[in-house]
């Protein structure tokens, strides 16, 4: 939403993103944390922790409940069947999922992300290539799309905060199963 300067913003989310993350495993190393909440509470202290502890749930249910909906509006777009077929088909999928324990699906997850990039790549260059509209147009398209901020830095950073949120309660038990 924010054109080409956005451009800037998503190379300080590239930067941040393996920074904090390291951040967040070494210091995980560090306290010998076997679960978010050590290392919560050793960033926000005892008071603050079990606010922002709650507020992480909150978020991580938030997520959810948007993936099942966007998995059964993707199931009504592409397939023409009810939206709730893919609903409850991802919320088995998850259930399943559940079921294998967070070790499992640690490597579940190391194995398909490299595959998820490379695929991510080969359809953005695939765009470049095929693609009619030329580039002013797209950046009119941009700019006119709602911005979760008025600045695209401050943009770039509500967007790894909130990521970063989301990853940190699967980074430090997850970070105690490797060591």
């Amino acid at each position: 939403s924010s054109g080409w300067i956005g451009t800037l913003g998503a190379i300080i989310t590239m930067i941040l993103y393996p920074l904090l993350g390291y951040y967040l495993i070494v210091l995980g190393d560090k306290l010998k944390a076997n679960s978010h909440r050590r290392a919560l509470y050793h960033i926000t202290g005892r008071y603050v922790g079990p606010i922002i502890d709650i507020l992480i749930v909150f978020f991580l249910f938030g997520v959810a409940v948007v993936m099942v909906a966007g998995a059964g509006s993707l199931v009504a777009q592409q397939f023409g069947m009810p939206a709730i077929i893919g609903n409850i088909a991802l919320t088995i999928l998850v259930m399943l999922v559940m079921t294998l324990g967070l070790n499992r699906i640690v490597t579940v997850i190391s194995w398909i992300t490299p595959f998820a990039f490379l695929l991510i790549i080969i359809i953005a260059i695939y765009s470049l290539f095929i693609s009619s509209t030329d580039l002013s147009t797209l950046e009119s398209v941009a700019t006119e799309q709602l911005s979760a901020s008025p600045h695209w830095f401050l943009s770039a950073l509500l967007h790894v905060s909130f990521n970063i949120v989301i990853a940190f309660g699967i980074m430090m038990p997850s970070l105690a199963l490797a060591l």
